[in-house]
């Protein structure tokens, strides 16, 4: 998210694209399980830079294709966590886990997509988006796996993100 300067007293938000999740934990003999989950609208900005405009879509898209095997992942992992502390850990490093995937697949989109500047950005303007990614700790590594992605072929990166997502995150190691 970025902060945009609109006069010399008014500094608002710019949200491109997110969407708002809520999850309820309960504390059970062992571990933990999520006893609701809720989810929220996608919010949408289109005084957004251009590019935004363009990859906040399939971002959001992408993040509701992939949260139930995000969301199967986090729950067996926290059946086996006894700290509360440990449990917000896990949901963390899920939600980041699913942001590095899904932007990552959005490069690999909007890199394939523009070819030929079929949308109108310059390969400038699009390196330029990209290194955003890895000034931001949430997003740091999303260029390297997607990289990696491009090397193993997206199928098989879904199919990793599924089954095995360690083995899938272990370039950012």
């Amino acid at each position: 998210m970025g902060i945009e300067k609109k006069s010399s007293f008014i500094i608002t938000d710019r949200v491109e694209g997110e969407a708002v999740a809520n999850i309820l934990l309960k504390k059970r003999d062992k571990g933990f399980e999520i006893e609701k989950y809720g989810e929220g609208a996608i919010f949408y900005r289109t005084s957004s830079p251009d590019i935004l405009l363009v990859e906040s879509p399939q971002i959001e898209v992408l993040h509701k294709a992939v949260e139930p095997y995000s969301l199967g992942h986090l729950k067996n992992e926290l059946r086996n966590l006894s700290k509360q502390y440990d449990a917000l850990i896990a949901i963390n490093e899920s939600r980041d886990r699913e942001e590095k995937f899904v932007h990552a697949l959005s490069i690999l989109w909007l890199r394939q997509y523009n070819k030929n500047r079929s949308l109108g950005f310059n390969e400038q303007e699009i390196d330029d988006r990209f290194a955003e990614y890895e000034k931001d700790i949430k997003y740091k590594g999303v260029n390297n796996i997607s990289q990696h992605i491009a090397n193993i072929g997206i199928k098989k990166a879904i199919e990793l993100y599924v089954t095995a997502p360690d083995e899938l995150f272990n370039v950012l190691k």
